[in-house]
């Protein structure tokens, strides 16, 4: 791996940084020499309290209205819920209740295997005066970051989080700094691999030509939330949308030494229903977009890491509410 001590890049590093892919960041808890993969809580997961979950999906009501006005339909229970959502819901699922989720969200669920995720923290700090070493008069300031420890107890039997990427650039095991804040971070090659899709979710996707997209990283779309090129490319339909509050990013861009403009993300746990029109094109579908990113490809969000997927069973039997 390259390291640098400055700030700056060359045009020529530039270029060649910006063709280099990743997938991820994703959650992962360490330990035993193992590596446990979490994802972020789905949005077609509404959690009543730590052991009740409800699943949600395209709905229609007795008076024969079935969608937003913009052709989407619109998605709820299976029956009325009059009590309001559990508070302070985990953000993360483990891999396994991920993996029972998308192959059956009506079935029992181990919700003791969800987790907050690491914590916010802030801290408070000054500035010293190099010449007396002493605090400067009304220079505080604040940074903010994400506790990767849990301590459970006893600090020895803390819970140890990182992050896990897969990317082209060769990284060896070491001290770096990361992002326009130079944040220290330490690298270190794993071989663990990749969740894959499990059979069945592939064969029951196949059998009912329908299936649920669920983001698992923040994506960027030409379109606002909906992403044409897919409609286009696959010949399917998306014909519902789960959609959390959307999320912004922006950064410094190098190679302008200027901030990159503010731009609306389609939040991490996103899911989309959807319809496959050409089933001969499903089994592509599957091979090219599980855990890679249905961004536009070829585009830099596309090689960054944006818009990553994990794919789950709908059979698309509607839900009737108010009769009929």
């Amino acid at each position: 791996m390259r390291t640098r001590k400055g700030t700056t890049f060359s045009k020529t590093e530039i270029e060649e940084l910006k063709e280099k892919s990743i997938r991820g960041p994703f959650l992962v808890e360490l330990g035993n020499d193992k590596v446990h993969w979490y994802f972020p809580a789905s949005a077609d997961a509404l959690q009543m309290s730590a052991t009740e979950i409800h699943s949600l999906a395209p709905v229609e009501f007795g008076n024969g209205s079935s969608d937003m006005g913009n052709g989407l339909k619109l998605i709820g229970t299976k029956k009325n819920i009059n009590e309001k959502p559990m508070k302070d819901a985990p953000l993360y699922w483990d891999w396994e209740l991920v993996q029972a989720w998308l192959m059956n969200p009506d079935g029992k669920l181990d919700m003791s295997k969800a987790i907050r995720g690491p914590e916010s923290e802030t801290r408070t700090h000054v500035s010293i005066d190099k010449d007396s070493q002493t605090a400067l008069s009304g220079a505080l300031f604040q940074t903010s970051g994400f506790e990767f420890i849990k301590k459970n107890g006893k600090l020895s039997d803390a819970t140890q989080f990182a992050l896990a990427i897969e990317t082209d650039e060769e990284l060896n095991d070491s001290v770096d700094t990361l992002g326009g804040e130079r944040r220290v971070v330490y690298w270190q090659n794993s071989t663990a691999p990749l969740p894959v899709c499990d059979e069945k979710i592939k064969t029951q996707i196949k059998n009912d030509k329908h299936c649920r997209l669920m983001l698992v990283t923040p994506a960027y779309f030409e379109n606002g939330y909906i992403p044409k090129h897919l409609e286009e490319t696959y010949n399917l339909e998306i014909v519902a949308v789960a959609l959390p509050r959307y999320q912004t990013i922006s950064g410094w861009d190098y190679e302008k030494g200027a901030p990159k403009p503010t731009r609306r993300l389609v939040p991490a746990g996103a899911v989309y229903f959807i319809e496959f029109k050409d089933a001969g094109k499903i089994d592509k579908f599957i091979s090219d977009k599980w855990l890679h990113s249905v961004c536009e490809e070829n585009s830099q969000d596309y090689r960054d890491g944006f818009g990553i997927v994990l794919l789950g069973t709908w059979n698309d039997v509607p839900r009737k509410f108010g009769g009929a």
